[in-house]
C-alpha cells in the first residue's frame, strides 16, 4: 500500500494476494502440485522470469505460480489453477441439495425426471439471456 504525491491511497492487488496467501498459510506452488497429485517443478523452465526472484521452484508462491504456469488448451489457467477451480466447482455442486442432477435416495432416484434434466442440459447461458429479454435481447 502506498500514497501518491496527491495523497491518494493506492494498493497493489498482486502483492496483496501474495501476502494474503502467506497469511492464510497456503502451500507453495509445488506444495499445491503435490496436494493435487502432480509432479513438482524442479527447475525454472516454465517460469524463466521468476528465477530472479526465487531461489528454488519450491519457494514460488501459489498465486504467482498459478498466474505464471503454462496454459492448458484454450484455458486461461494452467494445470494447478484448472484443478483448483474444478475442485471448488464440484464441491459447490455436490453440496447443493437442489442441484438438478442430485440423487437423494440412491442412483435410481432423481429430483427431476430424465426429460427435465435433458432439457436443462440442452440450454446454454446465451439461451437464458435471450429468453429473459435482458437489455432488449430476444
Amino acid at each position: 500500500m502506498r500514497f501518491t504525491p496527491e495523497g491518494e491511497f493506492k494498493t497493489d492487488l498482486f502483492s496483496l494476494n501474495v501476502q494474503r496467501g502467506r497469511d492464510h498459510q497456503l502451500p507453495s506452488y509445488n506444495g499445491a502440485r503435490a496436494a493435487l497429485n502432480l509432479p513438482p517443478k524442479t527447475d525454472f523452465t516454465d517460469f524463466p522470469k521468476l528465477e530472479a526472484f526465487y531461489n528454488h521452484p519450491n519457494d514460488i508462491d501459489l498465486w504467482v505460480g498459478i498466474l505464471g504456469e503454462p496454459r492448458v488448451g484454450n484455458s486461461i489457467l494452467g494445470e494447478v489453477g484448472t484443478r483448483i477451480v474444478r475442485r471448488n466447482f464440484l464441491k459447490i455442486r455436490d453440496g447443493d441439495k437442489y442441484w438438478y442432477e442430485r440423487r437423494p435416495n440412491g442412483p435410481d432416484d432423481k429430483v427431476y425426471p430424465r426429460e427435465v434434466v435433458d432439457h436443462i442440459k440442452s440450454i446454454s447461458f446465451a439461451d437464458v439471456i435471450r429468453e429473459s429479454g435482458v437489455n432488449g435481447w430476444s
